[in-house]
């Protein structure tokens, strides 16, 4: 190794999701969301900071048609010291982070690689999440390099949450390979020199279900807030077009606001916030209530519910007289994707060919209209009606073959985690219709 100068080089590790310095995809999937953005501000703060030489933010690299090209560049730089190195591990295709594992060591491989091609090897490795952290204490050992290590979620938590919910051990492991991310976070903690976390109650509750348990290894250092984004209010913010944007469709948009803004996720307990909001019509009479969950397909789904409940109060009677799992709320939920498919995709041609009598030629654009398709009569019994009880409902809202969105199975489940919550709000909430004027 060369001895380095002008300052330390730092390697952080965030192996899956959706990195790159701009326009976030944040919400697109359960792999992009708060760590993502939480490591990619890290990297840019720590390369502000005196003493610090150079950063690299170390992700998987991912040619897929189906994504943005940029997530396929091995190196992407922001600043003459910091940069994106994104590492092949393995398939060229996106993969979520539970069907990364076996494809870890070919990662480490070639980030070790990577170093001693470059004869440049960092001063400090930080690990981001149980993946990473299998990977950092590999290089650790190896190059002989100090690993810091955030755990940002764990498994042993996560598994005893899940089987508190429902679930058996056999299908944990199945969707999740918990049983490999804990053996990871064992590892992880045996050989990291510190561990941080964003509390007291991390260490004491959480980390503390571990055998490499080493309390005097750990700090906690809060996530910070970035001020250029989030100021004190100056009193001019209900004059903003922001505001206009966020309230036009509120009855009235006058009444302070409850905000919810996350991924649509079982944990964020989206669902908890409308159940009390849609059965308690003194909050109402206080506040609004506005969700943005996840990006704009999902939040369509989701606002499409309530927006549909709301005005079907006969429904939402006969949704809350059953129990979450009966069969009913799962055609309802099926019925509001085909019913009000969120996804409206756009296509290039690329041949010469017919389509209904009109000729297309190659570079014309085509809009492929899924909520058209969800209306055909020959496909679907009386496809203008919204029917609740349609069983046989083989709607296109994710769209069909080689274009299904390929986040579906990942986003199928979500309307259905909140249609419970929005037939309980709907028997209250009063929605107005834009007016086309």
């Amino acid at each position: 190794m060369t001895k380095k100068t002008g300052g330390l080089y730092i390697a952080l590790l965030s192996i899956h999701g959706l990195i790159r310095w701009h326009n976030l995809e944040l919400g697109r999937d359960a792999d992009t969301g708060g760590q993502t953005l939480y490591v990619v501000e890290l990297a840019q703060a720590l390369a502000k900071q005196p003493g610090i030489g150079k950063v690299d933010l170390i992700t998987q690299r991912v040619t897929d048609k189906n994504l943005s090209a940029d997530y396929a560049k091995p190196i992407e730089t922001l600043a003459d010291n910091l940069r994106i190195l994104r590492i092949e591990a393995g398939p060229e295709e996106y993969l979520a982070k539970e069907d990364l594992w076996d494809h870890l060591d070919f990662f480490t491989d070639n980030l070790a690689s990577f170093f001693r091609d470059n004869n440049s090897f960092p001063d400090i490795i930080h690990s981001h999440y149980a993946d990473a952290g299998y990977v950092g204490s590999h290089l650790a050992k190896q190059l002989g390099i100090p690993l810091i290590h955030t755990g940002h979620s764990l498994g042993r938590v996560k598994r005893s949450r899940l089987m508190a919910s429902g679930l058996n051990a056999q299908e944990i492991e199945k969707r999740f390979n918990m049983s490999r991310r804990i053996e990871a976070e064992e590892q992880t903690l045996a050989t990291a020199e510190r561990v941080i976390t964003s509390t007291h109650q991390e260490i004491a509750e959480q980390y503390e279900l571990y055998d490499h348990y080493q309390p005097d290894q750990m700090r906690v250092v809060p996530p910070g807030t970035n001020l250029k984004q989030f100021t004190p209010p100056n009193g001019d913010e209900l004059q903003t077009s922001l505001f206009k944007d966020l309230t036009c469709h509120l009855k009235n948009p006058d009444k302070p606001i409850v905000l919810a803004l996350s991924r649509p996720d079982r944990r964020k307990n989206i669902r908890a916030l409308i159940d009390a909001f849609g059965q308690s019509p003194q909050l109402q009479e206080l506040a609004n209530l506005l969700i943005i969950a996840g990006i704009d397909t999902t939040w369509s789904a989701i606002g499409s519910g309530l927006w549909h409940f709301a005005q079907h109060p006969d429904q939402v009677e006969r949704l809350v007289a059953v129990d979450d799992d009966d069969l009913l709320w799962n055609t309802a939920t099926e019925e509001v994707l085909r019913y009000y498919a969120p996804v409206t995709m756009a296509r290039k041609v690329v041949g010469e060919t017919e389509v209904g009598g009109c000729p297309v030629h190659p570079g014309d654009q085509m809009l492929l209209t899924f909520p058209a398709a969800n209306h055909d009569p020959a496909a679907f019994e009386n496809p203008d009606v919204f029917d609740m009880d349609r069983l046989n409902n083989r709607h296109v809202a994710f769209g069909l073959g080689i274009h299904r969105c390929v986040g579906s199975n990942l986003a199928h489940p979500t309307p259905s985690n909140h249609s419970s919550g929005q037939a309980c709000a709907s028997r209250t909430v009063t929605c107005q219709t834009p007016s086309t004027s």
